[in-house]
């Protein structure tokens, strides 16, 4: 339905928000090769083209369990994929979507995996109805509130 290609300014712009991520979590500059900063290139272009289509990239880890998919959402190194490996060890059945850049179809609350899944590679083609968003932060106390105001929730991520 549409096509995407990288060029060398698309690819330089994916290397300078790495390095300015990896400044922000106190990895080395410049350790992410230049084919991957292609396949991240194209992934923007990808991500943007779906809004047309009422879906969107996501940074979440994203798991389907009983026929739903939940999406953990949180900086990196706050345990997204911790999360994911224990439903794993503990719910028969579930598997992961996507590791780390699910697809996210807005209109009919879909999530969808992508070859986009983070260092441990977790992914599968597939499908699954939406069954939630879980926003992970460090804590002293181990807790889970729902969110009755997502407007008022988003801001942490701003």
């Amino acid at each position: 339905d549409f096509v995407v290609a990288a060029t060398q300014d698309d690819i330089e712009y994916e290397r300078e928000k790495s390095d300015e991520e990896s400044a922000r979590e106190g990895r080395k500059a410049g350790s992410f090769s230049e084919d991957y900063l292609e396949t991240l290139a194209v992934y923007r272009q990808i991500s943007t083209k779906m809004l047309d289509y009422d879906t969107f990239m996501m940074h979440g880890a994203a798991i389907a369990a009983g026929g739903k998919a939940y999406v953990f959402m949180a900086k990196s190194g706050t345990g997204k994929t911790t999360h994911i490996n224990n439903w794993l060890k503990m719910i028969p059945e579930s598997f992961v979507v996507n590791g780390d850049k699910p697809l996210i179809d807005a209109k009919n609350l879909l999530v969808y995996g992508t070859p986009w899944s983070g260092k441990e590679n977790m992914n599968k083609n597939t499908a699954v109805p939406l069954g939630g968003l879980i926003i992970l932060e460090r804590g002293e106390v181990n807790e889970i509130n729902r969110i009755t105001n997502i407007r008022n929730s988003i801001s942490i991520y701003s």
